[in-house]
């Protein structure tokens, strides 16, 4: 929902938006390389950070409410690598 109502793929390609979507369910995490751009097409890597950017959000609005949550751990389960 906040992606939506952040207006992150209003200015995204329909394969780009599926692309972002799919950091959401790809569930391998990275081994050793600790840099999730790397690889990462150009066209992406922008929605992505803003993505990131969401996802700190959230993880600081979880912590705020006392639901226990590592921030960096939520932020880096979402891997691009997909």
């Amino acid at each position: 929902v906040e992606l939506i109502f952040g207006g992150i793929f209003n200015d995204l390609s329909v394969e780009q938006c599926v692309a972002l979507l799919s950091v959401m369910t790809f569930d391998e995490r990275n081994k050793g390389d600790d840099d999730q751009l790397k690889g990462l097409k150009s066209y992406l890597t922008k929605p992505f950070l803003k993505f990131q950017d969401v996802a700190w959000s959230v993880a600081k609005a979880c912590i705020s409410c006392k639901i226990e949550l590592d921030e960096d751990e939520f932020v880096d389960k979402f891997n691009p690598g997909m």
